[in-house]
């Protein structure tokens, strides 16, 4: 199957659980035990079927629906996905670090000057394409803990990001940014664009049916993250959009598989970073965004497991999530730099 399915529009991963209620949040300490479960001798690849969908229209027979509004119902950060395995993006290496934002920033929660938070982080790609030659849709989702204390339970935030929706051929992971409204990146053929409206179709349907008829499927909001640890009163200020991408000079590592290149002795110190860059402006005006850098994430150790690829869960953001949108803050920054280009 072809990467049209990307067309899943930073639908990350998907599983089976009943929506969340009273969700108190969880401990950094457990979830990265739950990651440390089923470390693989060698490397899996899962592939993606169809099949695995379900028949489409509004029946619970339809898997991809429903699993897409467990997601954006659910804040559950472990579950155990049906077959083993996640949905759409099966094949993935996962990360604790760290998060912080050194730079001055007009922004609240864990988007505020001087936040720091526990990170856990999943490199994925959509479908089932995971080496160098094919179209591959690079993802990072970010799960962050607003404490630094790994055993305190904290409601976490969840940060989605992708390089496009039908994915890129740079040679590395490393190669592209990834952010929070990822372009469609090309036109795939007909068998996989046929696909592709399906799973749109899907998951515009289930995204509607969640946030009252609101969708936008290619965007996430950064809500959750400016939320972070607000008291009651004024609402969330965040940015527009959040991208993620390393230094210039970080090195590359030549591995054929993505998973291979971003395990973390092939980099000084055993620490990828990457650079937190945000950008504010109104809907389809993100080609000439001003970017500035806010902060870092920082990898310090990986994981290849199964419980990597099977029980951890991102919740995905909702238009409406808290029943408001963030306010985007009007003041200006220097762009940042432009780097890594595709290569």
């Amino acid at each position: 199957m072809g990467l049209t399915a990307c067309a899943l529009c930073l639908v990350l991963g998907f599983g089976s659980t009943a929506a969340t209620e009273g969700y108190l949040g969880s401990r950094f300490a457990d979830v990265r035990e739950a990651l440390a479960e089923g470390r693989y001798a060698a490397l899996p690849h899962f592939v993606v079927d169809a099949e695995q969908f379900g028949p489409p229209g509004d029946g619970p027979e339809n898997r991809l629906r429903e699993a897409a509004r467990r997601t954006l119902e659910s804040r559950t950060d472990l579950i155990e996905f049906p077959a083993g395995r996640k949905l759409l993006q099966p094949n993935g290496i996962c990360f604790t670090g760290q998060w912080r934002i050194t730079e001055p920033s007009p922004y609240t929660g864990l988007l505020a000057t001087g936040a720091h938070a526990l990170a856990v982080a999943r490199a994925s790609v959509s479908l089932s394409e995971t080496t160098r030659g094919h179209r591959r849709a690079f993802s990072l989702a970010v799960k962050l803990f607003p404490t630094r204390d790994p055993s305190e339970r904290v409601p976490t935030a969840n940060l989605l990001t992708m390089v496009s929706i039908l994915g890129s051929r740079a040679k590395h992971f490393l190669n592209v940014a990834l952010d929070n409204e990822p372009p469609l990146g090309g036109w795939p053929g007909l068998g996989d664009l046929l696909l592709g409206l399906r799973i749109r179709a899907d998951l515009k349907a289930a995204e509607a049916a969640v946030t009252g008829g609101r969708t936008d499927i290619d965007y996430r909001p950064l809500t959750p993250l400016a939320s972070a640890g607000l008291p009651a009163g004024p609402g969330p200020v965040a940015p527009r959009w959040l991208r993620l991408r390393v230094a210039a000079e970080t090195p590359r590592v030549d591995a054929d598989d993505f998973r291979d290149e971003l395990r973390l002795n092939g980099y000084p110190g055993g620490v990828l970073a990457w650079e937190i860059e945000v950008a504010d402006g109104t809907p389809g005006a993100k080609a000439t965004a001003e970017w500035r850098q806010l902060g870092e994430l920082l990898l310090t150790e990986d994981f290849l497991s199964v419980g990597c690829d099977a029980r951890l869960h991102f919740a995905h953001p909702r238009l409406e999530e808290s029943g408001r949108d963030p306010v985007c803050t009007r003041e200006r920054f220097a762009p940042a730099k432009e780097k890594n280009s595709e290569r």
